[in-house]
């Protein structure tokens, strides 16, 4: 395509703004993207290294800039500079992400005890990993909760014993069997159908978390068996 004169600012330089910024600079239009950070890629750099090799990524996304869009990074835009592109752009595209971490609501669990999965995992891969000790609890089945139980392995080596603690069953887990064989070739535990209950602290230190056995249940909502709790089969594990 010839160009079109038409200028389109791209705000978010993670998989979805890139992949925009490509295409809209293949129909001939002049592109910038915007993004917060110092490097491109958004949530493809909590991927790690032993799921996404670094070097790839670094090569799609040179692939994409180097068809001629522009990038301006360490842009922190908010409500007032989105509409000062809007008079400057005969387009703009917010594709800043929807990320909202989650955190389990897990009854007396201090503030600050427990570390969410992304932010775990973002430190890791920018080579500042947060300080882990002792026994690590992962609550959790999906992409995230195995690649923070392999992260806080390779940061404690052979001390520390890890655990992925998850309500429903390996059949339901985001977790190939490939995954599952490396997390046991690693020594991580993977302890199934099992849901938190309360947290353990003392001293303004976690010292363990209750957990109580599971059931499996018709599906619900979101078509996975629900979790049904079994009576009197709560265990405690130190962390």
């Amino acid at each position: 395509f010839g160009s079109t004169g038409k200028k389109v600012a791209v705000i978010g330089g993670g998989p979805a703004g890139l992949a925009a910024a490509r295409d809209l600079k293949r129909y001939g239009h002049d592109v910038t993207v915007y993004d917060r950070q110092n490097r491109l890629g958004g949530q493809m750099r909590a991927i790690p290294a032993f799921r996404l090799p670094p070097d790839a990524v670094d090569e799609d996304i040179a692939a994409i800039m180097d068809s001629g869009i522009a990038v301006r990074l360490g842009e922190s835009l908010d409500a007032g500079g989105v509409v000062r592109l809007c008079q400057t752009h005969d387009a703009v595209l917010i594709a800043a992400g929807a990320n909202r971490p989650y955190a389990p609501n897990v009854p007396g669990l201090p503030p600050g005890l427990a570390a969410e999965g992304l932010h775990f995992m973002m430190r890791y891969v920018l080579g500042d990993p947060m300080p882990v000790r002792g026994n690590v609890l992962v609550i959790g089945g999906g992409f995230t909760a195995v690649d923070c139980a392999r992260a806080a392995r390779r940061i404690l080596g052979d001390m520390g014993d890890v655990a992925i603690m998850y309500r429903r069953g390996e059949a339901q887990m985001a977790a190939t069997p490939a995954e599952l064989h490396e997390l046991r070739a690693e020594k991580i535990r993977v302890e199934t159908l099992v849901v938190p209950l309360r947290a353990h602290a003392e001293n303004g230190a976690l010292k363990a978390v209750s957990f109580q056995r599971t059931l499996l249940g018709e599906p619900d909502e979101s078509g996975k068996p629900a979790f049904i709790p079994i009576p009197g089969s709560e265990f405690e594990a130190p962390c």
